[in-house]
C-alpha cells in the first residue's frame, strides 16, 4: 500500500491525484483513502503510474496506453474534462504522433523528461521542441510561472530543474487553470503540483473547483 502519512495533505486538497514512477508491479499496493484508482499500469516495475479520484466525483476511463509501449498514458474523464496522466521515461524520444490528442476540454500533466528554454532549461533539447510544437499544434496552453520553485531538485548536483508539466485547453464557459508547485515531498527528489480548474456550473455565475495534485 502506499505510504499515506505524506499524502493527506494532499488528498485533502484534491479531487484527483496523478502518480508516475509509482515502482508497483500489482494494483493491490494502489489505495488511497477516500479515492478509487481510475486506472494504472503495474507492469513495468521500474516505472507504472496511477489515476486517483475521489468517490464523489463522476468518473470514466477513456484510454490509455498499450502494455507494450514505454511512453506510458492514462486518460481518465473527471466530470466534463478529460486529464491526461504521461509519463515518459528518458530513454523514450519523442514523435509527432506519441502523445494521444483529446477533444476539449482537456488537460495533460507528466513527468516529459523534455528540455526546453520555454519551462525553465537553458538549451532545447529535440524531444523539448517536438514536446513544444505538439502542444501548439493541439492548441494547449503550458502551465508554467518561472517564479515558481522548479518542480525536480538534484541532491548530487544540488540543481533544480522542471521535467513536470502541465499542458491545459480551454473552452467556452471555462476559466483557464492554474498550476502551483508545492512543498518538497518526503522520499522523492520530485515537488508535487497543484492544478485547479474553476467551472461555469449550467452557465450560471456560482462555480465550483475541480482541483488536481501531480506527482
Amino acid at each position: 500500500m502506499l505510504k499515506v502519512s505524506p499524502m493527506l495533505n494532499l488528498t485533502s486538497l484534491s479531487k484527483v491525484i496523478l502518480l508516475q514512477e509509482t515502482h508497483c508491479q500489482t494494483d493491490d499496493k494502489l489505495v488511497l483513502p477516500e479515492f478509487i484508482l481510475g486506472a494504472s499500469t503495474t507492469l513495468n516495475n521500474h516505472h507504472g503510474m496511477a489515476t486517483f479520484v475521489k468517490r464523489d466525483m463522476q468518473w470514466s476511463l477513456k484510454a490509455r496506453s498499450s502494455p507494450e509501449s514505454m511512453l506510458e498514458w492514462l486518460a481518465v474523464k473527471v466530470q466534463d474534462t478529460t486529464i491526461i496522466n504521461v509519463y515518459i521515461p528518458p530513454p523514450v524520444h519523442l514523435t509527432d504522433t506519441s502523445l494521444p490528442s483529446f477533444s476539449f476540454p482537456c488537460l495533460y500533466a507528466a513527468d516529459f523528461n523534455c528540455h526546453h528554454t520555454d519551462w525553465g532549461y537553458s538549451r532545447c533539447t529535440q524531444d523539448g521542441e517536438c514536446l513544444n510544437n505538439w502542444a501548439s499544434a493541439n492548441d494547449l496552453t503550458l502551465l508554467y510561472n518561472p517564479k515558481e520553485p522548479d518542480s525536480f531538485h538534484s541532491p548530487r548536483w544540488n540543481t533544480g530543474s522542471n521535467p513536470d508539466l502541465a499542458f491545459a485547453s480551454t473552452s467556452l464557459g471555462h476559466q483557464f487553470p492554474t498550476r502551483r508547485v508545492l512543498d518538497r515531498f518526503p522520499r522523492s527528489q520530485h515537488r508535487p503540483s497543484l492544478i485547479s480548474i474553476s467551472r461555469s456550473i449550467n452557465y450560471k455565475q456560482s462555480s465550483e473547483a475541480l482541483e488536481l495534485t501531480q506527482g
